[in-house]
C-alpha cells in the first residue's frame, strides 16, 4: 500500500492512498494483514486519490475524502459500500473530523470549513450514544 494516512480502531487500522483505485485499505492490527478495500465511487476517468480517511461509529463506518471526486464518502465496513455522501466541495477535501456524537467537519483546498449533521442520531451511531453538544 501506498498509504498516505490512516487512522486506527479497536484492533483495526484504515489507510487511504493517493491510487486511482483500491485506495481504501482495511487492516487486520491482530492478523497483520489487509482484510478489506473498502470502495470509493468514483468517475474511472477521475480516479479516487483518497487524501483523508477516519472511522465513524466506531469502526462500523469509515468517511473518506478525495482530491479528484471533491467530496466525502460514508462507507459501510460491514457491506463494503458507499452509503452517504457529502458532496458540494470545489476542491479537495484533505481533512475531516468526527465528533462522539456524529458531527463530521470537512475542509479542504476551499477557503472554508464546513460542520455537517447527517441527522439527529447519525446512522453509523449506536441510537443510546448521548448527544453531548449544549
Amino acid at each position: 500500500s501506498s498509504g498516505i494516512n490512516a487512522e486506527y480502531g479497536d484492533d483495526l487500522c484504515v489507510t487511504g492512498s493517493l491510487l486511482p483505485d483500491n485506495s481504501i485499505e482495511l487492516w487486520s492490527l491482530r492478523e497483520g494483514r489487509r482484510i478489506a478495500i473498502l470502495p470509493y465511487e468514483s468517475p474511472r476517468l477521475r480516479g479516487e486519490y483518497v487524501l483523508a480517511v477516519k472511522f465513524c461509529g466506531g469502526t462500523s463506518h469509515v468517511i473518506a475524502g478525495s482530491a479528484s471526486c471533491h467530496d466525502a464518502q460514508i462507507i459501510s465496513v460491514s457491506q463494503e459500500k458507499v452509503v452517504s455522501r457529502i458532496d458540494g466541495y470545489r476542491r479537495s477535501v484533505s481533512a475531516l473530523a468526527v465528533s462522539d456524537n456524529g458531527k463530521i467537519a470537512v475542509a479542504g483546498g476551499s477557503p472554508y470549513i464546513s460542520f455537517v449533521e447527517t441527522m439527529t442520531t447519525p446512522f453509523f451511531l449506536d441510537p443510546d450514544t448521548p448527544d453531548t453538544d449544549t
